[in-house]
């Protein structure tokens, strides 16, 4: 007994699916069945199934050849990186300026040796103080931690941190409102302080903060220099920002600066420590105030240079970033 069915033989579908075992490029169709309305870039097959149901199978069948032709073609549209394409104007200058920062690297624990401290300083802003609406709950067998969504906001604070580079120590640390200029110099006052009669280089990036009036005032003062230094904006060491960095980082003095290039603030080591900060004591964090959160600062500084204080296996040495 022949009986007849609408639907079509494994056979046929076989042949006139996509899926073939020939590479989709070499079987991508030109021509698109106007009768039906699909959207389909295969086109539908003629079968004596009604064309909602060839339609419907055309658009599966369509969803599924994306998919192998997106695997195939090694394409992920639902995902993008982000990617700077920095503009180098002196090819020369910036790999000499990337060098000095890495030997700087390499020479820490023979400075040290020597008597000159190697920090790597920066700043880490607007920590949040968020406290959660309700208790997180802890994990238990067969369920994760929960944590309210709602939080309450009590404000930020500013962390100027100094990683020290031959121990992997984090030294004389400041926390407090603001990042303005006073506050930076006032920071690096207080370190040198810790030790006066030894020497300082403190590698930063180019925020204008690094290389300001006050710090400039500040640094001469503790060389022992009584020159006039000029007037902001029209003369002398103090005219401008690259007047001032020359003076900053000038070898004979026993606190001086070394600035990472451009687009390069990656190369602080600084920003190593600051990432493991963030994950290891503040991102499941709940404060209840400020003060609450510079106290898990303090501490977790504290417990870090007591057990995992180390340096860091720097290996970059200056090569091209490829894409």
């Amino acid at each position: 007994m022949s009986t007849c069915c609408p639907m079509r033989s494994a056979a046929a579908r076989r042949e006139s699916s996509p899926r073939s075992n020939s590479r989709i490029s070499s079987r991508w169709p030109a021509r698109i069945p106007p009768s039906w309305g699909c959207r389909s870039p295969t086109g539908c097959p003629e079968s004596s199934r009604s064309k909602r149901s060839d339609a419907a199978w055309c658009h599966r069948s369509q969803r599924g050849t994306s998919r192998v032709f997106l695997a195939e073609a090694e394409l992920r549209p639902h995902r993008s990186q982000d990617w700077l394409t920095a503009k180098i104007e002196d090819p020369v200058q910036h790999a000499e300026d990337v060098a000095r920062v890495c030997d700087l690297y390499a020479q820490a624990a023979t400075l040290e040796g020597e008597g000159t401290h190697v920090m790597s300083s920066d700043e880490k802003t607007g920590i949040q103080a968020l406290q959660r609406a309700a208790p997180t709950l802890p994990m238990q067998s067969g369920q994760h931690e929960r944590r309210e969504f709602e939080y309450i906001r009590h404000g930020t604070l500013c962390l100027i941190a100094n990683f020290q580079v031959a121990t992997g120590k984090v030294h004389a640390s400041t926390i407090g409102p603001t990042r303005s200029e006073e506050d930076f110099a006032r920071h690096i006052e207080q370190t040198v302080a810790t030790d006066e009669m030894a020497g300082w280089v403190f590698v930063v990036d180019n925020l204008t903060t690094h290389c300001s009036e006050s710090l400039v005032r500040w640094v001469a003062k503790h060389e022992g220099l009584d020159g006039d230094l000029g007037e902001k904006g029209r003369f002398g060491i103090l005219k401008d920002v690259a007047s001032r960095r020359a003076f900053l980082v000038e070898e004979t003095h026993r606190v001086r600066f070394v600035y990472t290039p451009k687009h390069c603030s990656w190369l602080n080591q600084i920003e190593c420590w600051f990432s493991i900060l963030v994950r290891r004591a503040l991102k499941r964090g709940s404060f209840s105030s400020k003060e609450a959160l510079a106290t898990r600062i303090r501490d977790f500084i504290d417990y870090f240079n007591r057990l995992l204080a180390k340096p860091f296996r720097w290996t970059y040495s200056g090569r091209p970033l490829s894409v």
